[in-house]
């Protein structure tokens, strides 16, 4: 049975995307020592996901265009989660950090 991932062309924003909201949820979850979903609903704090999730996802879709002109598509995705998530997390927490002043 061969289970190797073919090439498509298809974009592969699935699992970047799930990645990038499993971690946003990890990090409202332990924001500030709530430990606890309770306060997700209200809009200020959506936004502020939604910031975290697209930093995420913009890194992660750099990252992955870089990353497949050097390995095949299933290492580079991989890779783009490993690196992209990271890099996003801190360029989200810089942008807020510049628009704070």
């Amino acid at each position: 049975m061969n289970l190797t991932l073919q090439k498509s062309g298809a974009h592969p924003i699935v699992p970047l995307a799930a990645a990038a909201f499993l971690i946003t949820l990890l990090l409202f979850f332990i924001d500030e020592g709530n430990y606890s979903f309770e306060n997700i609903t209200h809009p200020g704090n959506i936004v502020a996901l939604s910031f975290y999730f697209m930093g995420m996802m913009l890194a992660q879709s750099i990252s992955l265009a870089v990353a497949e002109r050097f390995m095949e598509r299933s290492k580079a995705v991989l890779t783009s989660i490993i690196i992209g998530i990271p890099v996003g997390v801190m360029a989200t927490i810089f942008f807020f950090l510049v628009l704070r002043g």
